[in-house]
């Protein structure tokens, strides 16, 4: 478990490219936030 930087919040988009876990968690969470938001806009344009 590492821990985390508070620093991270407030840069989201900065990502640590030493650390390939660090980069490969930024960018999934980065596209599932992309994905969740765009499945969220498509459902309420349906409903």
């Amino acid at each position: 478990m590492v821990p985390v930087n508070p620093e991270s919040f407030s840069k989201p988009l900065q990502v640590d490219t030493n650390d390939p876990g660090t980069s490969i968690k930024g960018y999934l969470s980065l596209l599932l936030c992309k994905l969740c938001t765009s499945t969220y806009i498509m459902l309420s344009h349906i409903c």
